[in-house]
């Protein structure tokens, strides 16, 4: 089976290989650059699941041979804070000037509140294949935290510096194998994939 990632970004590529690898072992997977594609599929629509399908959609739709791929991914994903509709959610990336430490600061000096359901946040991770008939397959997932009220001092990605656990530690003090097998990335893929095999069958 054949897999093209509908991404120019390699660090997505990499961690979407490594959940295939552990749900769907035998399938080649490939990023747009190692299909050889200079395709830009950056989209700004409304919903992580809009963006997710246009993704895939921009990068079937510039395979020179749809035969060359049983599958095309797209994925999307969001932050957001329960207290705020202006939370990132599908603007992650934008919503915020500065670096990622700054949008960290940021998230903390918006949601200094008393209501504890306010602070509730969540990653959530939107995904959308493609095949070479053009048949969609759908999935999402989510992790759920709240906001903290502190920045830990340790180096991770920004968001995760800012939420607490219901275990009481910050996302960002969990190892990279623990934030792997909570992720929201891996649940939408591990979903995605159940799907690719019922096809299967």
């Amino acid at each position: 089976m054949k897999i093209l990632l509908a991404t120019n970004n390699e660090v997505k590529a990499k961690n979407l290989k490594t959940a295939f690898k552990e749900f769907l072992p035998e399938a080649s997977v490939l990023s747009l650059k190692e299909a050889n594609m200079d395709v830009d599929v950056e989209t700004q629509k409304g919903t992580l699941l809009a963006n997710a399908k246009q993704k895939a959609l921009i990068a079937h739709n510039n395979l020179q041979h749809k035969s060359d791929f049983d599958y095309t991914l797209g994925e999307d994903f969001g932050f957001y804070v329960q207290a705020s509709v202006r939370s990132a959610g599908v603007y992650t990336e934008r919503w915020s000037k500065g670096v990622k430490k700054d949008k960290s600061q940021s998230i903390l000096e918006l949601f200094k509140i008393k209501n504890s359901a306010g602070k509730r946040a969540e990653f959530n991770c939107a995904m959308v294949a493609v095949n070479k008939n053009h048949k969609f397959y759908y999935s999402s997932g989510e992790l759920k935290g709240k906001i903290g009220s502190k920045t830990p001092k340790s180096e991770s990605f920004s968001y995760d510096q800012v939420v607490e656990m219901p275990d009481g530690r910050y996302l960002s003090e969990y190892s990279q194998d623990e934030r792997y097998n909570i992720s929201s990335r891996r649940k939408a893929l591990k979903n995605l994939v159940s799907q690719f095999n019922k096809n299967i069958k």
